[in-house]
């Protein structure tokens, strides 16, 4: 709905950024700052002074505000804009000539070596734990209670 058409209780319950949105929108153009105040505060009947004290706070919640977008000193919406991706294609030569070589042979191999490693390191803890097993042997109470006495 167009701000200018809305009567004063309406506009009151609306934020000034609500009003400042719909200005742009319906006016179909940018605005600086000092424009767009100005505008907003001939709209709410608002005085020299209220413009003064809320010209810091209305630019920083311009900018924080994600519907709007400053070009050039000018104040636009978001919407309006669109926003382009550029993929940079060198990186694609680069995976191209990575593709050539044969990685998955290579990748087979190291991961073979290591399986080999692991299973060596597997057995040579395996083979120390059996002969530390064949060394224990099962006491008694009675050969504990000699062993304590020596």
């Amino acid at each position: 709905m167009n701000i200018r058409n809305m009567d004063n209780n309406d506009l009151e319950k609306l934020s000034h950024l609500d009003i400042a949105y719909n200005v742009i929108k319906f006016e179909k153009k940018t605005f600086s700052t000092v424009d767009l105040l100005k505008e907003l505060c001939s709209i709410l009947n608002l005085s020299e002074n209220d413009y003064e004290n809320m010209i810091g706070d209305f630019y920083t919640s311009l900018n924080l505000d994600k519907r709007f977008i400053l070009i050039d000193g000018k104040w636009d919406i978001s919407e309006n804009h669109s926003v382009k991706m550029i993929v940079d294609d060198e990186s694609d030569d680069d995976l191209e000539e990575y593709e050539d070589m044969d990685d998955e042979d290579e990748v087979k191999e190291i991961e073979d070596e290591a399986i080999l490693e692991d299973t060596e390191v597997l057995e040579d803890i395996d083979d120390e734990l059996e002969d530390d097993m064949e060394d224990l042997s099962i006491l008694s109470d009675e050969e504990l209670e000699d062993e304590e006495d020596l």
